[in-house]
């Protein structure tokens, strides 16, 4: 049967849902694949709309590198600052306006896109998705140097009871409402892998974060060090969360996720590292990991969710297919009550008659059919020879 890729004439309702399954995972595994697959699957099988994603793409890709070159450009000054700066005894040389200009613009991009991305349908919309990553980590990078300035230069006014957990909770909250108006009908296919990319990433995120910890901070927080006796770090006795190890590292990590008092690992970092980037690093690890973090607790209840409405959906289905297989019954039978009509002729004008099908509604509310043919070695008899059998319906 597979060498001649024979189907039998009539399927089970198990076959047919078998089927429907099967559909339904090669559509997942279709449309959680990346950039690159996805643009061979466009060029593929969407020829014509393939012009549509490629200059979309590629004007979203221009504007941000237009924009990252100028504010690069503006902020580090290469040919002069760079030239004599020592980072052991001088801070990092950031241009504050051009820093806030490339904010504002990288802010206003990401409104322009939601605004576009929204009003784009079809297979559009969903590629366009798919640059999401690259916005976030704008929006990361934006919303970290904005908090770092504030607190380097005119500090947190609700210092003491401000935790830093409402400002990216509340700014990914923000973010992700528009993402999931314009993305309701990919999450369908796309929650349960869309969810382990998100701890994937939030591991991965943790790992980088302990490496940088203890490339940059191992073996300088220590009692002994003079640097850090006026700190906060060093009066309210942190000195357990060092980075003197990698494991030390993870500790400071996990900690930062549930300590709200993290000026204080903040006041040891800008103390050892001498240019007051803890303060930056700390609150990049704040927003990426709050970020994935809500990523995976909204995908949960995304997949638990759309796990209920799939279920359920599945039932009126095959109720749905019960029906319009009785139905499709009713129409084969009305055929060959036409066909054995049409071969009686008049003389049996009144067996016709009988033979009509009794459409009726049970308990249930299905429509059944009961016919009557009778006479059948007569029919069967003038019935050409090409026609179809009827004795597998007496």
């Amino acid at each position: 049967i597979k060498r001649l890729n024979l189907r039998p004439a009539f399927r089970s309702e198990t076959e047919e849902e078998d089927e429907e399954e099967a559909k339904l995972l090669r559509r997942m595994l279709r449309r959680s694949k990346r950039v690159m697959n996805a643009l061979l699957w466009l060029f593929w099988k969407r020829k014509r709309r393939l012009h549509a994603f490629a200059f979309c793409a590629l004007f979203e890709l221009v504007v941000h590198a237009i924009i990252i070159g100028n504010a690069f450009s503006w902020a580090f000054q290469y040919d002069t600052v760079f030239a004599n700066w020592d980072p052991r005894t001088q801070p990092f040389p950031l241009d504050v306006d051009a820093l806030q200009a490339f904010a504002l613009a990288t802010f206003c991009i990401i409104s322009l896109e939601t605004l576009f991305k929204s009003a784009s349908e079809g297979i559009v919309r969903f590629c366009l998705a798919s640059l999401d990553g690259f916005v976030n980590i704008l929006t990361i990078a934006f919303m970290s140097y904005e908090l770092a300035l504030a607190a380097r230069q005119d500090g947190f006014p609700f210092e003491g009871y401000f935790s830093i957990m409402l400002t990216p909770r509340l700014a990914t909250t923000l973010l992700r409402v528009p993402q999931f108006s314009r993305m309701v009908d990919v999450l369908r296919a796309t929650a349960r892998w869309y969810f382990i990319d998100a701890t994937m990433l939030l591991v991965y995120a943790l790992l980088v974060f302990t490496e940088v910890c203890f490339w940059l901070f191992g073996g300088r927080l220590y009692i002994e060090n003079d640097v850090l006796n006026e700190t906060a770090y060093a009066a309210n006795n942190y000195w357990p969360l060092n980075c003197n190890s990698y494991a030390r590292c993870l500790n400071v990590a996990f900690a930062l996720l549930v300590n709200n008092n993290w000026t204080n690992i903040v006041s040891a970092f800008d103390a050892v590292f001498r240019f007051n980037y803890g303060t930056v690093i700390i609150i990049a690890w704040w927003m990426v990991s709050q970020l994935l973090l809500l990523n995976v607790l909204t995908s949960t209840v995304t997949e638990a969710f759309l796990m209920h409405y799939e279920l359920t959906a599945a039932e009126r289905q095959r109720s749905a297919r019960h029906v319009v297989n009785r139905m499709l019954r009713v129409l084969e039978l009305s055929w060959i009550r036409t066909s054995a009509q049409c071969a009686l002729g008049e003389e049996h004008e009144h067996e016709r008659a009988e033979s009509s099908p009794c459409i009726t509604i049970d308990s249930r509310g299905y429509r059944t059919a009961t016919v009557r043919i009778v006479q059948l070695e007569s029919v069967r008899a003038k019935l050409a020879p090409n026609t179809v059998d009827l004795s597998f319906k007496k």
